[in-house]
């Protein structure tokens, strides 16, 4: 089984702002919001799009190809399956850290709520355009849930798609931090 790699452009990763800020915990209009909190808001957002560097390694294969223990309950029945990990990139772990290091953890604190955000949109971009390749699928799918022990992220990284620039931690937590494992299912052949 051969991974692919996909370079998304980093438009794909662009969060909506709404969802940028609710994760950052700032709900309501955005009109309300303080013209010097709303000017450092979108100075995180444009910084956001300057440091990331997504990449998604992935692999599809029939199901008969991955242990039990990586496919989930709910997959029951899929005749193939896509794994993918998702990342933004070590630069943008390390201006997180450099902000709060420098005593902005505001700043730290709104540009890793973007980050979390932004590692979504890229998912939800490429969930659908392996759906525009296949035939119905299941939902996607990250381990940690379920059957599925966080600590299959290692398998997945080092085994199965053999990416040497993630780090997988003994938790199952991966490095960069804005970096993702997802399943998706297939119950029939592509198209």
């Amino acid at each position: 089984m051969l991974k692919k790699i996909y370079h998304p452009d980093k438009l794909q990763c662009l969060p909506e702002k709404r969802n940028f800020l609710a994760r950052a915990g700032i709900h309501g209009s955005i009109n309300t919001l303080d013209p010097e909190i709303l000017n450092r808001i979108n100075q995180i957002y444009l910084l956001g799009c300057q440091v990331i560097d997504p990449v998604v390694y992935h692999l599809t294969a029939t199901a008969e190809n991955f242990p039990l223990e990586l496919i989930p309950e709910s997959f029951l029945g899929i005749k193939s399956m896509t794994v993918f990990t998702s990342t933004l990139g070590f630069t943008l772990d390390r201006v997180i850290t450099e902000l709060a290091e420098s005593n902005r953890i505001l700043e730290a604190f709104l540009l890793d709520a973007w980050g979390s955000e932004a590692l979504e949109a890229l998912n939800r971009h490429f969930d659908e355009m392996m759906r525009s390749q296949n035939n119905s699928g299941t939902r996607r799918f990250s381990p940690g849930y379920g059957r599925v022990d966080i600590r299959m992220n290692r398998f997945i990284i080092e085994d199965l798609l053999d990416i040497k620039e993630i780090e997988v931690l003994e938790s199952g937590v991966m490095l960069p931090r804005k970096t993702t494992t997802c399943l998706i299912g297939w119950y029939h052949e592509k198209k």
